[in-house]
């Protein structure tokens, strides 16, 4: 017995659930099982499920973590309590053929894909300018009601576009919280922000740069206080995009402003 795809079972739920833009609502997709109960308790874990068959089911959430951490944990153990319905929780490990690290990750990407479904994203990203992504990235969680760090893998996941905060440390500048697209090799995206680290143009609000060796664009906004941190955006060339693998073509909005922008020169 095998996981089914947690995209696909995501997207069944919002259908059932008549959920069609973000952000999406939770209660009209628990209300699919009458019998579940939600609630929050003072926990030392993020919450669980406690299945109990024809009966019924519970979710407890940790009271003291944030809305969006919630959401993302209730979303979770409603992944969990999909596999029992498609009898996948309860099935001996030995026919599952899945292991319990393997579960866990797909309620993760069942959760993402229910609180950040890749059509709806992919919708409202064609919609983004080059000049307008930075800002797009950091008010989009709000819409979704996910948290910034959801929201950034979910696109690193779905696009060819990396993100990453810098922040800078004395007279250097490192990067954290690193979220790499699978479209670009690991070794190119460490170029490139190499390449942004050590520019001369780092203090400046926003400067979208292009390197030809690495054939990545690179747009920035300060963020925190005292402007000492950065949001990155590393982007492919409209040249780099042709040998992607796999193939993620960026928004016709975004080509537009590479190009617009005189950006992708050569």
């Amino acid at each position: 017995m095998h996981l089914p795809d947690a995209p696909f079972a995501a997207e069944k739920l919002l259908a059932d659930a008549e959920q069609t833009k973000a952000p999406v609502d939770l209660r009209r997709v628990c209300a699919l099982w009458p019998a579940l109960q939600v609630r929050a308790e003072h926990l030392d874990r993020d919450g669980y499920l406690v299945n109990l068959g024809r009966i019924g089911a519970e979710i407890v959430l940790r009271r003291s973590d944030s809305m969006a951490r919630r959401r993302f944990t209730l979303a979770h153990e409603l992944g969990h309590l999909h596999l029992a319905d498609e009898g996948c929780s309860d099935a001996p490990e030995h026919l599952l053929q899945a292991s319990r690290a393997e579960v866990e990750r797909w309620c993760d990407r069942f959760a993402a894909s229910l609180l950040m479904p890749e059509r709806w994203l992919l919708r409202d990203l064609a919609t983004v300018r080059i000049g307008s992504l930075l800002p797009w990235m950091l008010t989009a969680p709000k819409q979704y009601k996910v948290s910034h760090h959801a929201f950034r893998l979910r696109v690193s996941e779905l696009t060819a576009i990396s993100v990453f905060e810098a922040a800078r440390n004395g007279d250097s500048v490192h990067a954290a919280h690193r979220y790499d697209s699978n479209r670009v090799t690991p070794e190119r995206i460490t170029e490139a922000i190499d390449a942004w680290a050590h520019s001369a143009t780092i203090n400046r609000t926003s400067s979208p740069m292009y390197w030809r060796d690495v054939r990545l664009i690179s747009i920035h906004k300060q963020f925190g206080r005292a402007n000492t941190g950065w949001l990155v955006c590393l982007i492919p060339s409209i040249e780099e995009q042709r040998s992607l693998t796999p193939a993620a073509p960026l928004t016709t909005a975004l080509m537009r402003g590479l190009v617009g922008t005189g950006i992708d020169r050569t």
